[in-house]
């Protein structure tokens, strides 16, 4: 069909015939996934120190108790605007970027974790100092509160991005080539289909959706479709990211290679500025926990985005490699919570262990358990699926975190212990 031979010069990759995929270097396929890295790992720890911050800012507020809800609101429309510019990343080669963006910061600054932790406190009635006062009924509905409180936040924070990228029509900020497959697309459909067409295309910009346009396979789903295919497995979660890194064989592909190199060095440059200023600013008490919050961040961050990659396509109907990543960063939260509580918190004179390990566990609690697990990825791809198989999903995240966590706890507390040190 004459209407693929466009498609060749863009994607570099798609015969005319057959659309199969051309074998790219090596050497080229394993420098996008070493950026790919590198972005996971530096914009997680950036995404970890924003939520440590708000966490800080959260005890200002007499309202609410949840030192998540700020950072969940905030990760979850970043994420949505992020998901809208994907073609721009596109179209200047930054896939690694994107990914960094997607599951480092958004996924490091939001947590799935410490939000279940919190419920499961609340309605198991955790006898810790400041939730002491609340007991018996009004400890369970405050913890179906703070769960359908903070839901309902991410959930409005995902919407609000979302807005803000169709208002400011980020995607339109692609390079000229982008634009030109776009019209190209809808110029070889008939016209009562093209202005329809060409506002799919842009929303999705995604090859095997363009190729299903073309060709009139998917069925062609309106504009209208919340997010639709925006955040499957594939495409957010780094398969194609030494795709996305291999330049193009054009008059651009020069420019395009001076844009991908300014973006690293700014980003990879930038970001450990932020922490060392930061981290300047703590006492060296501060700066030791700080050390393993960052340090344990892109190992969580890093594990979710693999488990994502391997687990989230089968079935398509529930994002499995998301789901494993939240239950097991539940579970690992629970005992950490338990051993700090059996320790005392790490008091001199109370612990069989150094009083430096409660840093040890504070890194892992809030680096790598809130850096596995996630919540703007789970409301993005709850938004991706049909409503109920979205409902379903999140549903049975939450019992399964729950379920897990108050058996934790649970047995613990059976022992008899009246009060905890937090």
């Amino acid at each position: 069909d004459s209407r693929f031979r466009y498609i060749e010069p863009y994607y570099g990759r798609l015969t005319q015939a057959q659309g199969d995929v051309k074998p790219m270097g090596e050497h080229k396929q394993f420098n996008g996934l070493v950026a790919t890295w590198f972005s996971v790992i530096l914009f997680a720890q950036l995404g970890v120190l924003l939520r440590l911050v708000l966490t800080q800012l959260s005890a200002l507020d007499g309202h609410q108790m949840s030192t998540t809800l700020y950072s969940n609101f905030l990760g979850c429309a970043a994420i949505a605007f992020i998901n809208a510019a994907k073609p721009v990343f596109d179209s200047f080669k930054l896939a690694p970027i994107f990914y960094g963006i997607c599951a480092g910061f958004c996924g490091a600054l939001t947590t799935f974790s410490t939000w279940n932790m919190e419920v499961a406190r609340w309605l198991i009635g955790w006898p810790s100092p400041n939730l002491l006062a609340t007991t018996g009924g009004a400890s369970v509905f405050s913890g179906l509160s703070a769960a359908l409180t903070e839901l309902s936040v991410s959930c409005i924070g995902y919407q609000l991005g979302r807005a803000v990228a169709e208002w400011t029509e980020v995607a339109e900020l692609a390079v000229p080539t982008g634009e030109a497959i776009l019209h190209q697309c809808a110029n070889a459909l008939p016209a009562d289909q093209r202005r329809e067409r060409t506002l799919a295309l842009r929303r999705r910009a995604l090859p095997l959706p363009v190729t299903a346009a073309l060709t009139g396979a998917g069925g062609g789903q309106p504009a209208g479709v919340l997010m639709q295919r925006r955040t499957s497995s594939l495409y957010m979660h780094g398969t194609d990211a030494g795709e996305q890194f291999e330049g193009d064989e054009g008059a651009d592909a020069e420019e395009i290679l001076h844009f991908q190199r300014r973006a690293y060095v700014f980003c990879f440059a930038l970001i450990p500025t932020i922490v060392v200023g930061y981290a300047r600013m703590l006492s060296e008490e501060e700066q030791q926990a700080l050390f393993f919050m960052l340090l344990f961040a892109p190992l969580g961050a890093l594990l979710r985005f693999y488990l994502s990659t391997l687990c989230n396509g089968l079935p398509q109907s529930f994002k499995a490699g998301t789901f494993y990543a939240n239950v097991s960063a539940c579970v690992l939260l629970a005992l950490l919570t338990v051993f700090r509580a059996q320790q005392g918190c790490f008091v001199a004179g109370q612990s069989f262990v150094e009083p430096w390990w409660g840093n040890v566990i504070s890194g892992m609690s809030v680096g790598f358990c809130g850096s596995l697990s996630t919540m703007s990825t789970l409301v993005a791809q709850m938004y991706e699926m049909d409503a109920g198989d979205g409902f379903s999903y999140v549903a049975v995240s939450l019992a399964a975190s729950q379920a897990a966590m108050l058996t934790i706890l649970g047995l613990f507390l059976s022992d008899g212990p009246s009060r905890v040190c937090a």
